[in-house]
């Protein structure tokens, strides 16, 4: 394959290039979209949706070799147009100032509370698998235990910093409402290219309390059950 003049500056940390090999593919995707994610390139010649459409494809574990190499052959021998176009993709969901717009989709924990008056209590993390114990308010011996059976990325944190993290008003905020899936917040922007591509399709999920929050990052879906306080 003649390399475009983007891939020869790209170095490959994990090793060569094999297209025969779809894990090496996956692997010089995630490093070289990281790289030039970061480069900030200003002027695209690429058509954004077009540069999308081959950034979810890479990124469906289930493709076939023939749709990496593909995609590599069709695209970055043109390297000097995809540059300025994945920087442009990644800013679509930003606000003019260069912020992140925030977008909450409320999740029905299957009981209803005021969140301001709960808090987090206890969080049990392991390899495959988080729980965590929120206080039901009114319901001294009773807790919401929110459940993922998969590998998470979690982050607690209290009510203020959450809050103030982002300058612009988030969409589709519930008042006193507990649970979320988000999508474009600062928590998940954040990770890596390369965590992106191997855990895909994970979810933000965002619990808020009045105190203690909590955000994930997984692939499975939380689930959720009323327990005595002490099990």
């Amino acid at each position: 394959m003649a390399a475009g003049p983007i891939l020869r500056t790209i170095p490959f940390a994990t090793g060569s290039l094999d297209l025969a090999d779809p894990r090496s593919i996956t692997c010089w995707i995630a490093e070289y979209f990281s790289a030039v994610l970061n480069a900030r390139a200003t002027t695209p010649s690429t058509p954004v949706q077009h540069v999308s459409d081959h950034l979810e494809a890479c990124r469906d574990p289930g493709a076939e070799k023939a749709t990496y190499a593909g995609m590599i052959k069709s695209q970055f021998t043109a390297g000097r147009d995809i540059r300025a176009s994945l920087c442009q993709y990644a800013d679509l969901r930003k606000s003019p100032t260069g912020a992140n717009v925030p977008t909450y989709f409320p999740i029905d924990a299957g009981v209803s509370f005021a969140c301001d008056d709960s808090d987090l209590l206890a969080v049990n993390w392991q390899r495959d698998r988080l729980s965590a114990d929120f206080i039901l308010p009114g319901m001294e011996k009773r807790v919401l235990r929110v459940h993922f059976d998969d590998a998470t990325i979690v982050r607690l944190l209290d009510e203020f910093p959450l809050s103030t993290e982002q300058d612009t008003k988030p969409e589709g905020l519930v008042s006193r409402h507990f649970a979320y899936r988000v999508e474009g917040a600062v928590f998940a922007e954040m990770q890596s290219e390369a965590w992106k591509l191997n855990f895909h399709p994970a979810s933000h999920y965002r619990f808020i309390t009045g105190w203690g929050c909590m955000d994930v990052l997984c692939k499975a879906s939380p689930y959720f059950e009323i327990v005595d306080r002490d099990q």
